[in-house]
């Protein structure tokens, strides 16, 4: 196997690994700080915060759907949302680490 390929699979590992963990260790429903503000904008489409905020708002609302009109459901799997989108940055982290590395020690 080559290095590039290595990399790849090292980084989809610690994303599969880190999603899991997380969505195992879910909270089910509002947690502390501004969490049920941005689970009653992602359900009603408002917009919570400029400008980051919107694009988030809509992945959520995406996810927000799966409860299927369960509004107690909506908070779950509204916290599921952020799951890939933050493991998504522990992806690119790890692959960004392993070609630096590569690069230095050449």
């Amino acid at each position: 196997m080559n290095y590039s390929r290595i990399n790849t699979i090292g980084g989809w590992l610690c994303f599969s690994v880190a999603a899991l963990t997380y969505i195992l260790t879910l909270d089910q429903s509002v947690s502390f700080w501004d969490c049920g503000e941005f689970i009653s904008s992602a359900f009603r489409m408002e917009v919570v915060h400029q400008p980051g905020a919107p694009i988030v708002s809509m992945i959520q609302r995406l996810f927000s759907a799966l409860a299927f009109g369960d509004k107690t459901k909506v908070a779950y799997f509204v916290n599921i949302a952020s799951a890939p989108c933050k493991r998504r940055n522990d992806f690119v982290f790890i692959l960004d680490h392993y070609r630096f590395g590569k690069e230095n020690s050449d």
